[in-house]
């Protein structure tokens, strides 16, 4: 059984006690604010029993444990008396030592991020919509799709599209809860943009019928149903009206006056202006999005496959997700995150090939469970607990491999039905058709068999065998010397 406070002792003994500020936790990952990273020696971390990997991101110190055994570090740590804090506060105190582009991309990634559960339930739910309505799986039982009972098919409809009928008002409360704002208000500024009072957006777009409200005979007001950036940026101007409304009208007037105040300037702002520029801008990125898939000879899938995981380890990647919402919420379909996946294949099977050719016992207990995490959905253990471990040399295999993967999935036509989740889990959002769910699976399988191959062919660093030489002496050997064989150049076994 492990001893989590001997764990603990070895991190602060590593990390330095006065070195280390402040820590928390997330899901999987030790959080820790550090005075100087520079002090810490990574192998000595990683030599640590349980620790999968540890990395440097946005002003923290990162050590990979897995979900449970992190809970149980920091319960030792806070006990031992170093300042415990909440994972927000750990972030916040993080997100001021970056840069300004960095704290751009934490906002866009704060305000999506919380949004995944809802979205990912609606793809989810599509997925077994997709199902339970198949034709074929119907004509099993004796049924039609116009003989499922109409209760059923009600209560399938609000589970797969509440969700994107609200979506701006799940956009503009987040975006006004991480600027600062009243959370309610950015929930009913959010609704505004889709009242019926105003035109519907895709009835006034495909019905020659229905036009949109002018102001002035010049301003064309109508609602913003499933739009992402107009919501977006609505509600982080609507948090900035807000709080500069508190600073300047009295005190005792705030509670009735500042509420009616900041939503009707803001939506008045976005009717008029805001919401027709930002509508165009969206368009546009939604153009060249789909088109990415569309580049002749799957080109802009290599790419994308190849250049994602650099993106992850940068921690950008999730500006991607806000991208992936507009392009579901504008034409149902997400065929971006189906160029991603090979290249998440790539990077699981890496750390897999990696725990294969390891003789070392400890090196192959983190490589096997990081790249098995990575087909639930989630690369960092992988990428930073063994693929970047030793060298750049196993993620670069892997992400080439990713890249024809990428490929592979754009002359393919993968598309999904709705992002948050991939890998395993995802393959739900495929099951509309049976080309796109076999060609999902296949490619998934074939992109890790080729990835593993690669990596142990031309992906295992030196550094990993220097620093984790095999465990060539047995227990039993251990405790009899007298019985060891000289070393020699016939009986030293390589990796």
């Amino acid at each position: 059984m492990a001893n989590y406070s001997k764990i603990a002792d070895q991190l602060i003994q590593v990390i330095g006690e006065d070195n280390i500020e402040s820590i928390a936790h997330c899901a999987t990952r030790l959080r820790i604010i550090v005075k100087n990273k520079d002090l810490i020696d990574d192998k000595k971390i990683s030599d640590i029993d349980l620790v999968k990997g540890q990395f440097f991101t946005s002003g923290q110190y990162q050590v990979i444990f897995g979900t449970g055994i992190v809970n149980k570090v920091y319960d030792q740590l806070a006990d031992k008396g170093l300042a415990a804090k909440t994972a927000s506060e750990v972030k916040q105190e993080a997100i001021q030592r970056e840069p300004a582009h960095k704290r751009a991309m934490r906002f866009f990634s704060d305000v999506f991020v919380p949004l995944l559960p809802a979205i990912i339930a609606t793809g989810v739910g599509l997925g077994l919509k997709s199902v339970l309505l198949n034709p074929a799986i119907l004509a099993m039982m004796g049924l039609t799709p116009e003989s499922v009972p109409q209760p059923l098919t009600a209560f399938l409809a609000a589970v797969t599209e509440t969700a994107f009928v609200f979506l701006p008002a799940l956009v503009c409360w987040s975006a006004y809860r991480v600027a600062g704002g009243s959370p309610s208000l950015g929930i009913l500024l959010g609704l505004m943009l889709i009242s019926p009072a105003f035109p519907n957006a895709w009835e006034v777009a495909l019905n020659p019928d229905v036009s949109a409200i002018l102001l002035f005979d010049v301003i064309a007001w109508q609602g913003y149903q499933g739009s992402v950036l107009p919501s977006l940026v609505v509600g982080l101007m609507g948090a900035k009206i807000e709080k500069r409304l508190n600073k300047v009208v009295p005190d005792v007037l705030q509670l009735i006056l500042v509420p009616i105040l900041s939503v009707s300037i803001t939506l008045f702002l976005a009717l008029s202006v805001l919401g027709p520029a930002l509508q165009v801008v969206e368009q546009g990125i939604g153009f060249v999005l789909t088109g990415l898939a569309d580049i002749p000879f799957g080109i802009g899938g290599f790419i994308y496959g190849l250049f994602l995981q650099a993106i992850v380890v940068t921690g950008m990647h999730h500006i991607i997700t806000m991208f992936e919402v507009m392009l579901v919420s504008q034409t149902g379909m997400n065929p971006i995150i189906a160029l991603g996946m090979p290249s998440m294949a790539a990077q699981g099977a890496a750390a897999l090939a990696l725990a294969y050719r390891s003789r070392n016992k400890k090196l192959r207990a983190a490589g096997i469970p990081a790249g098995a995490t990575v087909y639930l959905g989630i690369t960092e253990p992988a990428i930073f607990g063994m693929n970047l471990r030793f060298g750049i040399r196993p993620f670069v295999v892997a992400s080439i491999v990713g890249g024809f993967g990428g490929m592979a999935a754009a002359l393919l036509e993968l598309a999904a039905q709705g992002n948050g989740i991939s890998m395993l889990p995802g393959i739900l959002f495929y099951t509309y058709e049976m080309h796109q769910f076999v060609s999902y699976a296949a490619l998934m399988i074939i992109t890790s068999v080729v990835a593993f191959i690669a990596v142990c062919l031309w992906g295992i660093p030196k550094k990993m065998l220097e620093d984790y030489p095999a465990d060539v002496e047995s227990k039993s050997l251990r405790h009899k010397p007298s019985t060891k064989k000289p070393v020699t150049d016939s009986n030293v076994e390589t990796a």
